[in-house]
């Protein structure tokens, strides 16, 4: 985890009374995988290359995912409902 990220983590920053403006994108806990896994799977694609949470907490991406026609795609899904937001032939 960057610098930035602790400073957003600390009392009065982002997840305490503050604001922090920037945030690194990072990559998902083993519980925010395991549902974004099980929603891929539902949307039909078999593997993935990276999930990464971006644009300041707005969007996870699923970067590469395969679909059942063998194509690579980026899909975006809202943080917390996973609905989908977009899904895109790369």
């Amino acid at each position: 985890m960057s610098d930035e990220n602790l400073a957003c983590r600390a009392p009065g920053g982002r997840d305490g009374a503050g604001d922090c403006s920037s945030k690194a994108d990072h990559a998902p806990t083993s519980e925010e995988r395991t549902r974004i896994e099980a929603k891929r799977k539902e949307l039909g694609f078999s593997s993935w290359e990276e999930i990464e949470l971006e644009d300041n907490d707005t969007v996870w991406e699923v970067s590469d995912a395969i679909g059942s026609d063998g194509a690579e795609y980026e899909i975006r899904l809202d943080p917390n409902t996973l609905q989908e937001k977009s899904c895109v032939r790369d």
